[in-house]
């Protein structure tokens, strides 16, 4: 792996990217549900009529979801065929 470079300098490897990134994405979504749950409560119906409340909304619950029924087979497929990296989340 290459690191992303500024005039011939390494500035992040992206081996050190990578797991940054990833306790972002998982960090960043959970504010985001635990300020809605403490505004509202633990109210489910609430939350899931709040994901497809507008087409914006709508749009990126779609993706999420086709992304990860996507995912997730591939993923299991790929570490059923060969050595195995590392574990799949």
């Amino acid at each position: 792996m290459q690191a992303i470079k500024r005039t011939g300098e390494s500035i992040v490897n992206l081996k050190t990217l990578y797991p940054l990134m990833a306790i972002a994405g998982a960090i960043v979504p959970y504010l985001f549900f635990g300020s809605f749950f403490m505004a509202e409560g633990f109210d489910v119906l609430l939350f899931v009529q709040g994901v497809f409340a507008n087409g914006t909304a709508s749009g990126f619950t779609a993706d999420l979801f086709i992304s990860s029924f996507v995912f997730w087979p591939t993923c299991s497929a790929a570490n059923s065929r060969g050595p195995n990296p590392g574990p799949s989340l």
